[in-house]
């Protein structure tokens, strides 16, 4: 954990009984756990090409603007997968 969270266990263990420690270092745990955020990972050039060229064979010959809603759509979906 980091240097904040260290001097906050500590002064809860100094200032709290040992029948109330454990239930505000459960709460304290749960706060720092809830504040851990993930790194985004973007798509490389090459992911979005594959998209873009996944959509192009399938939208070939259709309206333009179906083709760039299935894109955009296509994209979305690479980036929640990537970033799981």
């Amino acid at each position: 954990m980091t240097t904040a969270y260290n001097k906050i266990d500590r002064i809860l263990r100094e200032k709290l009984s040992d029948d109330d420690y454990p239930t505000y270092k459960e709460e304290l745990d749960a706060i720092c756990q809830a504040k851990i955020q993930r790194t985004w990972v973007d798509l490389t050039r090459t992911q979005i090409q594959n998209v873009y060229f996944e959509v192009l064979k399938e939208h070939r010959g259709g309206h333009q603007m179906q083709g760039q809603l299935a894109f955009g759509e296509a994209l979305q979906a690479k980036i929640k997968e990537v970033n799981r």
